[in-house]
């Protein structure tokens, strides 16, 4: 089949490991998952709190600009960063921001 043969020159034919650059007809819709699942795989669990821990702090940063539009990124990362106080006390200001807005809401009907 050309496809395989043309995925097979991208890759190194010598290392079975080797990622194929074109790993689909349509790369963006599964690709970057695939590259993801092998990095993430790849990568020691300490090293991978600490780059959460990394990615929360810049979510809890866009925090200050736009409040509870990254409330449950920011809560993912900390969580997996074993931030789980940091991470409740985000997920219970997020929820009384729910429900603030829900009350305002039926306030206006």
């Amino acid at each position: 089949d050309g496809d395989q043969d043309e995925m097979r020159s991208q890759g190194d034919d010598d290392d079975p490991t080797a990622i194929p650059l074109d790993i689909s007809a349509e790369p963006y819709e599964f690709g970057w998952t695939l590259l993801q699942d092998v990095v993430y795989s790849n990568t020691p669990f300490a090293e991978r709190q600490l780059l959460h821990a990394n990615v929360a702090t810049i979510y809890e940063d866009l925090q200050e600009y736009a409040p509870g539009d990254y409330s449950a990124e920011l809560s993912h990362h900390l969580n997996l960063a074993n931030q789980e106080a940091r991470c409740k006390e985000i997920m219970e200001q997020y929820h009384n921001e729910i429900a603030l807005h829900i009350h305002q809401s039926v306030r206006h009907v």
